[in-house]
């Protein structure tokens, strides 16, 4: 926000995941060294001067490492700074709890990363379970109106080409409908990487339709992000 133009975001990058996704975006942490330098609690505490106003836990994943995150979000919010997090949502339910919130009491934001919702495109895709993530999207949402100004919960949505296709579109947008229209949901291009490098980027067409679809399940907030991916690819 151009209020806090000339300040920081604290990015905080776990090298874990509890996923093992073949479209992976961030697979490099795989190849981290065996015995990596640790961070500890203090360092991040130290980061967090008086230009940071937002810390983010992402990855990878902190799912794996949340004790440690929420630990370092503890510090945040004593500090005033907005604690973020991005996530599959493959998390203990008591350690949600937590999660959540720590963003609602500091004004900053959940997202969730949805894979797929059919069980067997996502153990496809990422040799996990889709029921944790769904019930911890599912929990975390129910208290998405308890904050109006700055929304709680986010959702984003991968295009896999071949995979998340126009029926997975629209039973992950119902499901989201059914619980909070109002939740943001952003759609983003795949491009290939990792373990997936024989399919094409995300068409134009098949983002437009993800947004239509949406749309007409009745979610009010959705956009493209990484929209300078797309092309006539298929």
């Amino acid at each position: 926000p151009w209020g806090e133009y000339g300040y920081y975001n604290l990015a905080v990058f776990y090298g874990g995941c509890s996923l093992d996704c073949l479209f992976c975006q961030n697979w490099q942490h795989r190849e981290y060294p065996s015995r990596p330098k640790l961070v500890s609690v203090k360092e991040l505490e130290e980061a967090m001067h008086n230009r940071v106003t937002c810390i983010c836990f992402f990855g990878g994943d902190p799912a794996p490492q949340t004790i440690h995150a929420l630990l370092v979000a503890k510090k945040a919010t004593e500090k005033g700074v907005r604690v973020c997090w991005e996530t599959s949502g493959q998390l203990a339910p008591h350690l949600l709890d937590k999660v959540v919130e720590m963003s609602l009491k500091t004004g900053g934001i959940v997202k969730f990363d949805l894979k797929a919702f059919t069980p067997s495109v996502y153990k496809a895709l990422t040799d996990g379970e889709v029921d944790i993530a769904l019930r911890n999207f599912k929990v975390a949402a129910r208290r998405f109106r308890e904050r109006s100004e700055v929304p709680l919960v986010v959702a984003s949505i991968l295009l896999v080409p071949g995979y998340v296709d126009e029926m997975e579109i629209d039973l992950l947008t119902k499901f989201i409908a059914r619980i909070e229209p109002e939740i943001p949901t952003r759609f983003l291009a795949f491009h290939p990487d990792y373990m997936l490098r024989d399919l094409p980027p995300t068409s134009i067409r098949h983002a437009e339709t993800a947004v239509k679809i949406a749309k007409e399940n009745g979610l009010v907030e959705v956009s493209i992000g990484n929209w300078w991916l797309l092309g006539d690819y298929y």
